[in-house]
Order: C-alpha cells, then structure tokens, then sequence
C-alpha cells in the first residue's frame, strides 16, 4: 500500500458535508490504511504473548487486509460501469438514472465491506479480551 501512495497521482476528492467541502488527496486514503495496518501490527508485537487463539489472529488479518484493499478498490474498479454501453452511440447525454443505480449498489456494497471489517477488528478485541481472561485464571 505504501508503494502504491507513493506513486499515485495527487488528486484531490471533494468531499460535501452540508454547507461544508472538505478537500482531500487520495493519497490520504492510500496512506491512511497503510499507517493503520502498521499500527495493528505494533500491537500484535506487544499482545502477542496474551492472545487466545491463532485463528481468531488469522481471521483479523484476512478480514481487516480484503475488506480494506476492497473498499479502496471499489471506486477504482466500479467506474467504467456508469455509462450504458447499449444505449446507441448518437447520443451524448445520459440520463442520471444509472448513476443512481450505480452509486447506490456501491455504497450498499461499501457498507457490506465496513461491516465485515468491523466484526474483523472485534474479532482481535475478543481474542485479547478471552486471552487475558485465561492468563488470569491460569
């Protein structure tokens, strides 16, 4: 990811936020993933010793690296499917009709992805939470 940021192009997205703009780079939303996954891994080196289980571990780290690399990528790969390509080639408007299809399947699809990834992120608070249980008692 980090290789990734530091060859994107630096464009900026206009985010709206009622009668506010915030402007950001995109490689801000490159960058941003790549600081947090070297932050888990921080902590993974400092609560290795208490964690309960290899596979809830595995399961935070598959969840947590697809679903980001997902909701980072769907824009990217999503794009081309806004224009109708068999609408006949004379016509140069389109209606906003598949622009509404198209960015209500992606923040439905987005939503689906946080949501996984949260459940991946209370999987690790769970494996510490049952680790240090076990280590207290034993």
């Amino acid at each position: 990811m980090l290789a990734v940021a530091l060859f994107s192009a630096n464009i900026p997205i206009d985010l709206a936020s009622h009668d506010t703009y915030f402007i950001v780079p995109v490689t801000l939303l490159i960058w941003l993933p790549a600081i947090i996954s070297i932050l888990f891994w921080v902590l993974y080196l400092l609560t290795n010793r208490f964690l309960f289980s290899k596979a809830l571990t595995w399961i935070h780290i598959v969840l947590t690296i697809i679903c980001s690399i997902l909701i980072l990528a769907l824009p990217f790969l999503l794009t081309y499917s806004i224009v109708d390509l068999d609408a006949p080639r004379r016509y140069n408007d389109y209606d906003g009709s598949n622009r509404f299809k198209f960015f209500g399947s992606l923040v439905s699809i987005t939503s689906i992805m946080i949501l996984i990834l949260l459940f991946g992120q209370v999987t690790y608070f769970v494996n510490l939470i049952i680790g240090l249980a076990k280590k207290l008692q034993g």
